[in-house]
């Protein structure tokens, strides 16, 4: 009983490490880029952060067992966790990987386009806000696409559809 608690609270702890890591990498990138004032470093800031996370949650929390109920769990555990996608543990890595896998797709992209777009439009006015617009369309649409795939591959149950 003891072994199987402790290899929860080394999971819990693991999840708490990587999310503080993410956070220090991201507050570093930001104070790094702002004392430089060196703006082609903050465009790439999203899509670092979200390769890096889109990893984490592919390769990582996919593989873990999901949380159980609406409690600290939640606060420390990073990954996809919607209604959708706590229907079962099935549904759960399913969701974690589909996420972080167009996570991981969607950065490159999207650090050639910040960084092509704020070297090319730099001295016209909006160029950083339409960078962030197209910066959050490429974080938000990986979700719209992962309830997607969950509803066209699960029942309401978190039971996967047999395939004829």
């Amino acid at each position: 009983m003891s072994s199987l608690f402790q290899q929860y609270c080394d999971r819990r702890v693991t999840d708490l490490i990587w999310n503080i890591i993410i956070i220090a990498i991201g507050l570093v990138w930001l104070g790094v880029s702002a004392l430089l004032k060196n703006t082609y470093m903050l465009a790439s800031f999203v899509p670092v952060i979200m390769f890096i996370s889109g990893y984490i949650a592919s390769e990582k929390i996919a593989w873990q067992e999901m949380p159980k109920d609406n409690s600290w769990q939640y606060a420390i555990s990073a990954g996809y966790a919607t209604g959708a996608s706590m229907r079962s543990q099935e549904t759960w890595r399913f969701a974690n990987q589909h996420c972080g896998n167009w996570y991981m797709r969607g950065s490159i992209p999207l650090l050639v386009m910040s960084e092509l777009m704020l070297y090319f439009f730099q001295h016209y006015a909006y160029t950083a806000e339409l960078i962030v617009l197209g910066q959050m369309i490429f974080v938000l649409m990986p979700f719209f696409l992962t309830e997607r795939a969950i509803n066209k591959n699960f029942d309401r149950q978190g039971n996967r559809y047999e395939s004829l």
